[in-house]
């Protein structure tokens, strides 16, 4: 009987932890969310530096990363503007995912192919 418990007590718990893992992936993954910042292109205005361009807003963070989800670089604008600079970006040729992130979930922007200096 305890080692019948035991062995429940443990079920649970790895089923807890099965979905809390869930859970994360959907978080980390695109989204229906109603974010307001929209990217038109991406240019460099120096080595490591991307500058993209289109509508940014301070409550809103921008994501640059890849297919996998690793987080290249990330920034939230201090004001609302039309452009909006992240450093630490590798130089070359690349085809990163630009995500959003907002009070209302994330939004995956998709695929952008660019180069940095």
């Amino acid at each position: 009987m305890r080692s019948t418990l035991f062995k429940l007590s443990i079920l649970a718990l790895l089923g807890t932890v099965f979905v809390m893992g869930c859970g994360d992936d959907e978080e980390d993954g695109p989204s229906n969310a109603n974010c307001r910042t929209a990217v038109s292109s991406i240019t460099s205005p120096g080595v490591g530096f991307a500058m993209l361009h289109g509508s940014f807003y301070s409550d809103e963070t921008v994501i640059i990363q890849e297919t996998d989800g690793t987080v290249i670089s990330q920034g939230t604008p201090d004001s609302d503007r039309s452009t909006f600079t992240l450093s630490g970006v590798p130089s070359g040729t690349h085809s990163y995912q630009i995500v959003i992130s907002c009070d209302d979930g994330r939004d995956n922007l998709g695929s952008f192919s660019f180069t940095v200096q």
